[in-house]
């Protein structure tokens, strides 16, 4: 239960202790206190706001505090009505409030517990959520397991505010009367860290397992990495490792919150048969792994040397010398798009010579200052399968083509 209607205030430089109803929606600040926090739960609707924490560069998933300060000039509550130990959490991600609750001995006579979340202002805090149940007997949102009370409760407030202190309270009633017993404490940021995640690897854009690779032949693997918290992951390192495989490392230097991007792995099979390769994202701070299984399989048939062409002719080139050379693609470039309507034209791209490696396979990407050009295929005898063309230039223009041909 949530709760706005009322004021708990207790005045640590004393024994005085002040449960009333609220007349106005003003404050009424304690005296100094040299010997912690004191408490008011105050209604929010003031007209003098509470301080605004400063923002930071790494978002807060969490605010989590231990409430160890008793305020002075409480009775001396013993078992169920004295709090052994409370912690509490404001969830900014799951918009959620928490709190662990400890009392000196399970529940006997009914009392009821009181948590609330505030604003720290001079040596006070003021509350401003509150949520409260019976403790023998706890309503929605609370459960018991002995001496220890469990709350967790979805809290839209949660999900948004600056609170920075939290106090709880034992009291005999619904009310907050008489109170038996209370523990306040400062809550601390728990900043975002990112969550790094591998999604299922792809060799010439097939995600099949076991990959299928030859023995001895470095083979581009194109990995997704997926970044799922609200921080930056920086400086992302992937790796690999297995009995009989080789991996070259990857750096990715960045990878945004709650963003996703691939990058091209070398993978390289140093012994016949099947085995595991063991990839991992890893920053200084996280680290997320995915395995894969690998296959060895036989070298294809040598490209044999002639002209390729397309049944359309779009695609063309020649093999000569176990290279690719004189590729051309005539397709459609897509320029510009919103806010503005995009552009097409005809055009006809070319890419550099190019070595067919002993697997059968191209697979290279060529960046240069103003455009990329890419060429993936694979190839045996006078058959070519799996080809894709990719351009990317200025102006937002960019053109695909995906092709298959037979010499």
């Amino acid at each position: 239960m949530t709760t706005r209607n009322r004021r708990i205030a207790v005045l640590t430089a004393s024994t005085a202790l002040l449960l009333a109803p609220l007349a106005s929606p003003s404050y009424a600040d304690p005296p100094p206190s040299d010997d912690g926090l004191g408490f008011v739960h105050a209604d929010r609707s003031a007209d003098e706001p509470a301080p605004r924490r400063t923002a930071r560069a790494t978002p807060v998933d969490a605010r989590v505090g231990t409430l160890t300060t008793r305020p002075a000039g409480l009775p001396d509550g013993t078992g169920s009505r004295r709090l052994a130990s409370a912690k509490v959490k404001q969830d900014l991600v799951k918009d959620r409030v928490e709190a662990t609750i400890v009392l000196d001995q399970a529940p006997g006579p009914e009392a009821h517990v009181f948590v609330e979340f505030g604003r720290q202002i001079d040596s006070t805090c003021h509350g401003e959520a509150t949520f409260s149940s019976p403790t023998a007997t706890p309503t929605a949102g609370f459960s018991r397991s002995g001496r220890t009370i469990t709350m967790r409760i979805a809290s839209d407030e949660a999900g948004y505010e600056t609170w920075d202190c939290a106090f709880v309270v034992l009291a005999g009633t619904p009310d907050g009367t008489p109170v038996y017993d209370a523990l306040i404490g400062e809550l601390v940021d728990v900043l975002a860290k990112p969550v790094l995640k591998l999604g299922k690897p792809t060799l010439l854009d097939k995600a099949k397992q076991p990959i299928r690779l030859v023995r001895g032949v470095w083979t581009v693997v194109e990995v997704p990495v997926q970044n799922t918290s609200r921080a930056d992951a920086l400086n992302v390192k992937i790796t690999g490792k297995g009995k009989g495989v080789k991996v070259k490392k990857v750096t990715i230097p960045k990878v945004w919150p709650e963003g996703r991007t691939s990058v091209r792995v070398k993978v390289k099979l140093t012994k016949a048969g099947k085995s595991k390769l063991k990839l991992s994202a890893s920053t200084a701070q996280v680290k997320g792994t995915r395995t894969v299984k690998l296959k060895s399989v036989a070298a294809p048939k040598r490209a044999a040397s002639g002209n390729y062409r397309t049944k359309n002719g779009d695609v063309r080139f020649q093999v000569k010398g176990g290279k690719i050379v004189g590729f051309r693609a005539t397709t459609l470039q897509t320029c510009g798009g919103y806010p503005d309507f995009p552009t097409y034209n005809q055009v006809t791209l070319d890419f550099p010579k190019t070595a067919i490696g002993r697997n059968g396979i191209v697979d290279r990407v060529q960046t240069k200052e103003l455009y990329t050009v890419s060429l993936q295929l694979r190839i045996s005898g006078g058959k070519v399968t799996a080809g894709k063309f990719n351009y990317y230039g200025p102006n937002r223009c960019w053109a695909a083509e995906a092709f298959s041909m037979k010499r």
